[in-house]
């Protein structure tokens, strides 16, 4: 018997969606639990928050990956807050 491997049949995110989840990310911010999960990284509490996360969305694999996902929008917010203290720096704002 052949295994079955759910990833297989998963294919990549077209653009379209991509863009779509942006839009509406955008436009609808982040639910109770992800602002809860974002709040406990800013303060380094790293498995706790995925403790959050395992309970909210039921399977540890998906936890570790709303984890990383909010980790990785609290990167882009910092770098985004430098970039800016940067420019008004260089412009004297």
């Amino acid at each position: 018997m052949w295994s079955y491997n759910y990833m297989d049949s998963k294919q990549k995110t077209s653009k379209r969606v991509h863009f779509v989840r942006n839009l509406i990310r955008e436009v609808a911010g982040f639910a109770p639990y992800e602002k809860r999960i974002t709040e406990l990284l800013k303060v380094g509490k790293d498995k706790r928050a995925l403790k959050v996360a395992k309970r909210k969305l039921g399977t540890h694999k998906r936890a570790k990956k709303k984890r990383e996902e909010m980790s990785s929008v609290l990167r882009k917010m910092r770098l985004f807050y430098v970039l800016l203290f940067i420019l008004c720096i260089q412009y004297n704002l």
